[in-house]
């Protein structure tokens, strides 16, 4: 029954998958990465996230490669800008976990653990 529950509550995001003992889903970045929980399933819901609350533009390090011609992920570890929506003015930051730690986010003062203000589908942390 354990198992079934778990596995329901991680809708839609089963490869990001962790057993319950691994902690909650907006902690599990602090003990797992890289394939662990991005395989780029999530990229829509950083959108989705980046609409529903507001944001005009997405400042985004992403790991993966998904579909690079349209979102020009060229170097990993940089920083792309694109817009979410033309008639809004604020930006959200966002780095896959993947880089956070990778590329040395981490310790960067800006993307320390204690300035994520969210995490989106286990993989993206919001800042």
């Amino acid at each position: 029954l354990w198992q079934i529950v778990g596995t329901i509550w991680q809708y839609p995001h089963f490869i990001s998958y962790a057993n319950e003992l691994a902690g909650p889903r907006d902690r599990r970045y602090e003990i797992l990465a890289d394939s662990n929980l991005d395989w780029g399933q999530a990229f829509p819901d950083a959108i989705r996230y980046a609409k529903q609350n507001g944001f005009g533009k997405l400042r985004f390090s992403y790991f993966g490669r998904l579909n690079e011609n349209m979102w020009r992920f060229e170097d990993i570890c940089a920083f792309r800008t694109f817009p979410v929506d033309p008639a809004k003015n604020e930006t959200v930051t966002m780095i896959s976990v993947s880089n956070w730690y990778a590329c040395g986010y981490n310790k960067e003062e800006a993307y320390r653990k204690e300035n994520i203000q969210n995490v989106v589908a286990d993989v993206f942390l919001v800042f």
